[in-house]
């Protein structure tokens, strides 16, 4: 089950981190500045993009019902038939990764 996971986490995050390149790569394209405070109110003017790019952020997350969050429930669920000390402690790299992408 790990070995699938983790097979399903390394094309999920392929997919993912690529989608998320294109999206700051469009986003700089069209304001030319890396400052964050001239995105603000970028749902008003790019409402679509910015659907699209919260999907991104959220299975880069891992969240339920994205492909991150199936690499990620298969491997944990290997790790805890394997060691529970080791389990928990991926389980917070997961809540990283989250606060990471926020």
């Amino acid at each position: 089950i790990g070995l699938q996971g983790s097979y399903f986490l390394m094309i999920s995050h392929g997919i993912i981190s690529g989608a998320l390149f294109l999206c700051i790569g469009i986003l700089y394209d069209r304001y030319h500045t890396r400052i964050l405070y001239y995105y603000g109110g970028l749902v008003n003017v790019m409402p679509i993009f910015s659907i699209v790019f919260l999907i991104f952020i959220l299975s880069n997350m891992g969240f339920p019902g994205t492909s991150g969050f199936v690499g990620e429930i298969l491997i944990l669920i290997s790790f805890f038939s394997f060691n529970i000390k080791v389990s928990f402690f991926l389980s917070s790299s997961m809540v990283l990764s989250a606060v990471y992408s926020l």
